[in-house]
């Protein structure tokens, strides 16, 4: 049986013809077959079809009676793995790896395998050396071990002696030698004397033809004793490839070019956390902050906030309102017949458009404190980029009475210590801020129920003193930044203006406005027409209603039967959110946060990409050595996966920490702390991860795009 044959072969490179309908069978593995001819003849590119690395080419090449042509990639790796292995002129060998894992990583061997090798190829010694460390004769070795090892039927050998001195090339065609007794066909190309000598079938290149000029029939016996080559084949041989140890053991040994790499890379990322997050606080934070307030019950009206239906219909007509052309106000009627609804608990109206500046008396409070008086706890939060010098402290009530905070609390006040104030009493909750210039410490518990004497100014601008309780103490996030004016907040008492709207001058101005033209007076004729009916829309003043359903469950039903009772107001409620008005809008803002973030993470996933892709295209020789020992695409896709997912695992991580570094000792005492607030927050970290992930496929994909067959050839054929 041909071990290979070679019918009728033709190769060019574009004019020029390196083979001319070359023949060549090769049969007798007990001989070493040995190929010369000058430089550019084409002996490399014989080597090259051989393995299965060159098939633009006419004609026909058999491997074990196989057809080249039917070899499927697949099938090819597996035969660089089991039946054909070379030896380059320049060994091509893992310069960063060890001699034994240069061996362990080119298949499935066991540690036995591996040292059995070594010791017949006398190199156990080297086997803990880093092979960019061995001599050319020391390398030699290892690559004819890491050859031989599977025992395949072919070895090639390209210029085995071309970079060794005379003593070390003996040495080394002695080894080649007991190859033949081991039953491996030796085929090699040369230019050495010495070698040609030893050859049992020499062949010659010349003019596109190869010419068989000498063939000894001798025949060595294939089961001598004398090899010091196995000649047992390993059992139980599979192409496994070890790609994820390999990937680990590949970023050890590369650690100090790694680490150069991830200094950019980690800048990019770092910046990419930092973008995210105030990107998706700017876009839904308001949003999120505003309903986060209203409880799963609750349900919010305003008769100043009209849904888009009426105001789309009130455009096309050319009504100029912000009306529904019946009410300024809601009516006790109307409240009295929200709460027969059978879903409502309780509702309530209030002025919602309005903060009030005093308390249930009218008194005011304004007072500052400046920076030499701020309590130390303060000062520490204080300088360059946080340059306050006064703090201002001044009333507003509660808008909503006390038991409704639960159901209504759009301020979102956090309290940490004590409680709301009592509807109608003169308890206050004050900001931790105020409470620090009261205490000196942070140990607010000894402040609940404390009556203090704050001065005060009367709507008669008349001061006096006045005593109040402290309730609770709220947070205001001062550790992220100072701000100038904080809120102490009054107990809750009907701020409702109906006097005001009902004064002539109201009447005039509300009937000049809603009068602007002949559709906007038409309109609001119901309002307008006369005083009597002005003060019926008025109604008490009140522009909000606060409703609350009997349990979250009748929600929906109490949603509908309001929008049935006021069909033109807007009404807002957490089931508004997912199947109202606002879906669309909070829609349209997810699905601007979610492409946003997508293009933020397409453009550094480029920018990874662009810098990762140089370090691979760094890394073709190294590639195109796994490819030349069996390989796969995919094999060699994995590895890069593996290594691409355990850097960008630690450079999201270091990136991560550098983040929160920059808010805590930087952003955090600027402005705009609040863009950055989330940054540990689970819906941040699923967000990024999720982003980091479409990141890590595009560095990766891109970084195997250029790794192909073509490229990886080329690179095995060229020496360094």
């Amino acid at each position: 049986m041909n071990i290979f044959e070679l019918k009728n072969l033709s190769k060019k490179f574009g004019k020029r013809t390196i083979f001319n309908n070359v023949n060549l069978s090769v049969s007798n593995p007990s001989h070493i077959h040995v190929l010369i001819g000058k430089s550019g003849q084409g002996k490399t590119t014989l080597l090259n079809i051989l393995l299965g690395l060159d098939t633009d080419f006419s004609g026909d090449y058999y491997l074990l009676n196989q057809n080249s042509k039917n070899i499927s990639k697949k099938e090819w790796n597996r035969s660089r793995t089991h039946d054909i292995q070379i030896v380059f002129q320049d060994y091509k060998l893992l310069e960063n790896f060890t001699v034994y894992e240069n061996i362990f990583y080119s298949g499935d061997y066991t540690e036995e395998n591996i040292n059995n090798i070594l010791i017949e190829m006398d190199i156990i010694d080297l086997s803990g050396n880093l092979v960019k460390n061995l001599s050319g004769g020391q390398k030699q070795r290892v690559a004819i071990a890491r050859a031989v090892i599977g025992n395949p039927r072919i070895l090639l050998l390209d210029e085995p002696t071309g970079n060794l001195d005379g003593m070390t090339s003996a040495k080394v065609m002695q080894y080649i030698q007991k190859l033949r007794s081991k039953g491996i066909l030796v085929f090699l190309v040369t230019h050495d004397p010495s070698v040609i000598q030893m050859a049992d079938v020499l062949y010659e290149i010349k003019d596109g033809k190869i010419t068989e000029i000498k063939n000894e029939n001798s025949t060595i016996n294939i089961n001598s004793n004398e090899s010091v080559i196995s000649k047992e084949p390993l059992q139980n041989y599979s192409s496994k490839k070890h790609s994820l140890s390999y990937a680990i053991k590949n970023l050890t040994r590369t650690k100090k070019k790694i680490g150069f790499l991830a200094i950019p890379i980690i800048m990019i990322l770092c910046s990419f956390v930092l973008s995210f997050t105030a990107y998706q606080a700017s876009s839904v934070e308001s949003f999120d902050k505003f309903f986060s307030g209203i409880g799963e019950r609750t349900v919010v009206l305003n008769t100043q906030e009209l849904n888009q239906s009426t105001v789309s219909e009130i455009q096309e007509k050319n009504i100029s309102s912000q009306f529904d052309g019946m009410r300024i106000g809601f009516s006790e009627e109307d409240l009295q017949e929200v709460k027969k609804i059978e879903q409502v608990e309780d509702a309530i109206l209030i002025t919602g458009d309005v903060e009030t500046n005093y308390d249930k008396d009218k008194n005011i409070f304004d007072e500052s404190i400046t920076e030499e008086d701020f309590p130390n706890e303060l000062k520490k939060y204080t300088g360059y980029f946080n340059d306050i010098q006064e703090i201002n402290f001044s009333f507003t009530a509660l808008q909503v009475p006390m038991s409704y905070i639960p159901n209504y609390n759009v301020k979102n006040l956090n309290v940490i210590k004590g409680s709301f104030p009592k509807d109608l009493s003169n308890q206050i909750l004050i900001p931790d801020v105020f409470a620090l210039t009261l205490i000196q410490d942070s140990n607010f518990s000894k402040l609940i129920n404390r009556e203090i004497t704050l001065d005060v100014e009367s709507f008669e601008k008349r001061k006096k003193k006045v005593n109040y309780v402290i309730a609770g103490v709220y947070a205001t996030d001062y550790e992220q930044t100072l701000t100038t004016d904080y809120r102490i907040y009054t107990s809750y008492f009907n701020q409702s203006d109906q006097e005001g709207y009902l004064k002539d001058e109201s009447y005039e101005y509300f009937t000049n406005v809603l009068s602007e033209n002949e559709q906007t007076q038409k309109f609001n004729e119901e309002i307008t027409k006369d005083y009597p009916s002005f003060k019926k829309a008025v109604g008490t003043g009140s522009n909000e209603m606060i409703v609350v359903a009997k349990s979250k469950d009748q929600l929906p039903t109490l949603h509908k039967k309001l929008q049935q009772q006021f069909p033109s107001y807007h009404l807002v409620s957490q089931y508004d959110i997912k199947n109202g008005e606002l879906s669309n809008i909070y829609s349209s803002l997810m699905k601007r946060l979610v492409i946003g973030s997508a293009i933020i993470a397409l453009i550094i996933g480029v920018l990874v990409a662009f810098l990762n892709k140089g370090h691979i295209n760094d890394r073709n020789r190294e590639l195109a050595i796994l490819y030349s020992m069996g390989y796969s695409k995919k094999n060699i896709f994995s590895i890069i996966s593996f290594e691409t997912l355990l850097l960008f695992s630690g450079y999201l991580f270091i990136s991560y920490v550098a983040a929160l570094l920059i808010n805590e000792f930087y952003l955090s005492t600027t402005p705009y702390f609040l863009l950055f607030k989330n940054l540990l927050s689970l819906n941040i970290l699923i967000s990024i991860v999720f982003l980091m992930i479409l990141i890590l496929v595009i560095s990766i994909i891109w970084g195997v795009w250029g790794i192909k067959q073509k490229s990886l050839k080329k690179h095995l054929n060229s020496s360094s």
